[in-house]
């Protein structure tokens, strides 16, 4: 059952990435609008994708190091390739994009600690077969 439960975290994570590049990737006129900062959607979403990429690489050695890697990569890419349907590129929202993801780490290492320290044998940065 555990099984499954990844298996469709992956999937939502992969629907989750793929809507994000999506909405980054609209023409100005098209954003929706958010009655917050800019720089915390960009944080908030980036987390999201930071629990999900973490969820989805769990059982690999150094998940953190890798997640935090790939969100600095995916969120260079993200800004740099906005310019080509008329948005900015901003540092600061790269930025926002990688706090975003280093919390995300920060937080599952948070949970895989305090689930090893409970005494369950599986936590989330733990290897788990497929």
């Amino acid at each position: 059952m555990r099984h499954i439960g990844l298996a469709l975290l992956r999937v939502l994570g992969l629907a989750y990435w793929i809507a994000l590049f999506v909405l980054t990737h609209l023409p100005p006129k098209e954003v929706p609008k958010a009655n917050v900062s800019d720089k915390l959607v960009h944080l908030v979403a980036y987390f999201i994708l930071g629990i999900f990429l973490h969820t989805a690489l769990s059982r690999y050695r150094s998940t953190a190091i890798h997640v935090l890697w790939i969100l600095m990569a995916y969120g260079a890419l993200d800004e740099l390739t906005q310019p080509l349907v008329g948005r900015s590129c901003e540092l600061a929202d790269w930025c926002a994009d990688v706090a975003g993801g280093a919390a995300a780490v920060v937080v599952m290492a948070a949970v895989a600690w305090t689930a090893r320290r409970s005494g369950n044998n599986v936590a989330p940065s733990q290897n788990v077969s497929p």
